[in-house]
């Protein structure tokens, strides 16, 4: 007589590192899990920084440092609009890593697949019934029945109807990302630094300069509803912000041919994350901080997510078990996500003249510590 397959307990949803991270934890566990991607538009490949505690998160990202080609920053500048106004911070240790966001994407994928973690790419997703028993999931018409879902990735509209979840995010929260890479200019030898302004347009907008290899990424950020000659145009800004502090040499960048993608900055501090057997985590839940970081938060949220399911599965009415998780993430990442989310305008002279000042606002961006101490 064949044996009864066993349910499945967790269905992950998403194809973003911290999706594979909370996969691997699960399975770590002796959960059943699978792993789907959720259909969206592919987007280009971009460099990210990450904050080395990253690497201290667990042994799976310990394990991550060795095996990513990382540029290692031991400080920050920032820029003013005026040439004279600059603002050098550093430190004896890294306080961030470029690296691409493909590589860390691939590193964790070898993972699952090393673990033999079932794993769906459909091309369509669809929610059916949900009851005490379960979610109904359909991927191109195979029928997944987990206890609970975690989402990971952006869902599409119909599929965070039917699991209960916000349908839109704010639009004080929501900025577009901006990027481009080049290879035609590079940050000046001699600055170990990364580069950053607040000076764009203004508080709101911000923009960011960082080398890896032979690539130099440019990004601001701008709102959502700007058309693209307005982001054309603050991309212009930033880069003749760089020119003029002489950070960078090379030739002329090329600004025809701009990346963009919206990003809910600190996303997670405005909107629920619990639906329908159903929690949200990494991008679909907002977890990106103030300065646009983007695998750190997102991850730790997978490991906030992972944590507060596997209790919830042991739980005689799973939904109730869920509710903690707001409160496990809200009382640590929570604080690192609110960042120096204020209007800092007015402290910009400050920090560009007094040692202290600067340290401060470089460090609430960093590591989400106060300015205010």
């Amino acid at each position: 007589m064949p044996k009864t397959r066993p349910q499945l307990e967790v269905l992950v949803l998403g194809s973003h590192p911290c999706a594979y991270l909370a996969a691997l934890l699960l399975h770590g566990a002796s959960v059943r899990v699978q792993l789907s991607s959720v259909p969206h538009e592919h987007m280009a490949d971009r460099l990210i920084h990450i904050n080395p505690q990253f690497f201290e998160l667990n042994e799976i990202t310990r394990s991550l440092k060795n095996e990513l080609a990382l540029t290692e920053y031991r400080g920050l500048t920032f820029l003013g609009n005026n040439p004279a106004s600059r603002g050098p911070y550093d430190q004896p240790a890294a306080v961030m890593f470029v690296t691409t966001y493909s590589s860390v994407q691939n590193a964790l994928r070898a993972r699952v697949e090393k673990e033999k973690i079932v794993m769906h790419r459909p091309a369509a997703i669809d929610i059916g019934t949900v009851d005490e028993k379960g979610v109904e999931v359909f991927l191109d018409g195979e029928v997944a029945r987990p206890r609970l879902v975690l989402a990971g990735d952006p869902l599409p509209e119909h599929v965070r109807r039917a699991l209960g979840v916000p349908l839109a995010w704010d639009v004080d929260i929501l900025q577009t990302y901006v990027f481009l890479r080049t290879n035609t200019a590079k940050i000046v030898a001699s600055d170990k630094r990364y580069l950053m302004s607040l000076e764009l347009d203004d508080a709101e907008h911000w923009g960011w300069a960082y080398q890896h290899g032979d690539e130099l990424q440019v990004a601001v950020t701008a709102s959502p509803a700007a058309s693209d000659a307005q982001l054309k145009r603050g991309m212009q800004q930033w880069i003749a912000t760089l020119n003029a502090h002489h950070v960078i040499d090379g030739n002329t960048i090329d600004v025809s041919k701009l990346h963009h993608m919206n990003l809910p900055l600190g996303g997670a501090l405005t909107q629920e994350d619990v639906g329908n057997r159903t929690l949200l985590f990494g991008p679909a839940g907002g977890f990106y901080s103030a300065s646009g970081e983007d695998v750190y938060p997102n991850c730790w949220s997978a490991i906030f997510a992972a944590d507060v399911a596997k209790k919830a599965l042991k739980e005689t009415h799973v939904q109730d078990g869920l509710q903690a998780y707001r409160h496990r993430w809200g009382a640590t990442l929570g604080d690192y996500l609110r960042g120096p989310q204020q209007n800092l305008k007015f402290l910009l002279p400050l920090v560009y003249r007094n040692p202290v000042m600067c340290a401060r606002l470089a460090e609430s961006i960093l590591t989400g510590a106060s300015v205010v101490r």
